[in-house]
């Protein structure tokens, strides 16, 4: 895998690595650097390995910070859907 990523980028390894994501579709929260947080729900990674949360509806994507399981399910889940 890492032989094929120095290669062709992450794009080409992009659905393996969700595969193998144990974020995906779980109710998170995501700590900034900025010291703010955003909760939401993972939706994958992107092309350039960022990772997608859906907040109030809509995809946000993210290059850093840092991810946890959302010490408050409830509240990820109504930020986090609509």
């Amino acid at each position: 895998m890492l032989q094929i990523f120095s290669q062709q980028g992450f794009a080409s390894i992009k659905d393996e690595w969700q595969s193998f994501h144990i974020y995906q579709g779980k109710k998170v929260v995501m700590k900034l650097p900025d010291g703010n947080s955003d909760y939401g729900i993972v939706q994958g990674v992107d092309k350039h390995g960022a990772l997608i949360m859906q907040l109030n509806g809509t995809n946000k994507h993210y290059h850093n910070g840092e991810l946890s399981i959302s010490a408050s399910p409830k509240r990820a889940l109504s930020q986090g859907e609509s």
